[in-house]
């Protein structure tokens, strides 16, 4: 019985030595991390060029939606793809 217990105790304490610090520094010595606040979300954006691509919805209809003008909207999408 008295082994049970040393052995969570050292379990707990190799646990904790692992993890200790490595949410953060894991992140940021990660190769081609990119640093969270530089992230631009893009889901909307990509909507919106598939809905018009398939002509579900108008570019006039996703250029109100992104907020943007049709002419940018369209520049927008003549442009490759970086993905």
């Amino acid at each position: 019985m008295t082994l049970v217990y040393q052995r969570r105790g050292r379990t707990r304490r190799m646990f904790k030595v692992f993890t200790r610090g490595a949410g953060e520094s894991l992140r940021s010595k990660t190769p081609g991390a990119k640093d969270p606040s530089e992230e631009q979300p893009k889901r909307m954006e990509r909507l919106c060029f598939r809905r018009t691509y398939g002509s579900l919805i108008s570019e006039s209809k996703a250029a109100e939606i992104l907020g943007i003008s049709v002419r940018s909207l369209t520049r927008l999408m003549d442009q490759p793809s970086l993905a």
